[in-house]
């Protein structure tokens, strides 16, 4: 080691034990400052008081321990925010697995062990984290959540696997449409994914009872698209009555797939109530790349 290195090293040891007195200081602004002098110095002796950190009444300290907390992606960190999960503090729990949302890819294998035992808020919270990560191992848990007793785990989880877009994941989320509630999260999923291997079972959901399990069936058919997502939503529009408030969902999923191109299947629906349609949801259509779709589908009235 050089002199120059000895000497900057002795500085940075010199600095982080009076941060890490600081940061017991009764003053607020002095335990913030102390905390942002430190962001970006991944010592494990800073660990432990940023956790207590994250714990401070004043939200300052608090959010200046989570942006510290953020840039230490290693293993180490991981295993001491994870118990936080279960803190009785809301705050605190959040904040921890906004920080694990962040950094968990480098300990993510320490959530099997959390999962051991874990009562279903953090199982489901585990799931939220898991989603956000995307990796292999993120898939494994998420999948191995799919079959949880809660179905509020088992929707996360769906939720999960939608957000990582796994084409792998498909044959797995599948079942979950015959489920209530969970349905819901794993047709978005689904959607999400784009395979035309869900689109039959969608085909079945859209035909429920439930008036939100149909919107998410349209809602996941008009994004995995293709001609045969297209004929389904087709074939359902023909069957609704006005009463049903389904059928500018159903012509959104329409337009969506064939990107305004409506000339050809104008006559299939029926031209009337698929203009009318259309110049009322185009009114309330803020995003320009969607709206151009809608413009281009009017433009065919003649």
């Amino acid at each position: 080691m050089t002199d120059k290195h000895r000497a900057m090293s002795i500085i940075c040891e010199s600095h982080i034990k009076e941060s890490i007195n600081k940061m017991k200081d009764t003053d607020p602004s002095v335990r913030r400052e102390a905390i942002e002098s430190i962001i970006g110095i991944c010592d494990e002796r800073l660990l432990y008081p940023l956790i207590k950190a994250l714990q401070d009444e004043n939200i300052g300290v608090q959010q200046a321990a989570m942006d510290a907390l953020v840039e230490f992606k290693e293993e180490v960190a991981v295993y001491n925010l994870i118990p936080l999960l279960s803190d009785q503090n809301v705050s605190v729990r959040n904040m921890a697995r906004g920080i694990l949302e962040d950094i968990g890819i480098y300990g993510i294998t320490l959530f099997y062990r959390t999962l051991n035992g874990a009562n279903e808020d953090l199982r489901k919270m585990i799931a939220d984290i898991a989603g956000k990560i995307k990796s292999e191992i993120s898939v494994d848990i998420l999948l191995r959540l799919l079959k949880d007793p809660s179905p509020n785990v088992r929707s996360a989880a769906a939720e999960g696997l939608g957000n990582i877009n796994d084409p792998k994941t498909v044959d797995e989320l599948i079942p979950l449409l015959d489920e209530p509630w969970v349905s819901l999260f794993a047709a978005r999923a689904l959607g999400k994914i784009r395979s035309e291997k869900a689109i039959e079972p969608l085909i079945k959901l859209l035909h429920s009872s439930s008036i939100e399990s149909q919107f998410i069936a349209i809602e996941a058919l008009s994004n995995i698209g293709g001609n045969k997502a297209l004929t389904a939503l087709i074939d359902y529009m023909r069957n609704l009555s006005n009463e049903d408030g389904i059928t500018e969902e159903v012509i959104k999923g329409i337009i969506k797939i064939t990107r305004g191109d409506v000339d050809r299947i104008i006559r299939r629906i029926g031209k009337r109530t698929f203009f009318k349609s259309i110049s009322q949801i185009v009114k309330d259509i803020d995003n320009s790349y969607n709206k151009k779709w809608f413009i281009k589908a009017l433009s065919s009235y003649k």
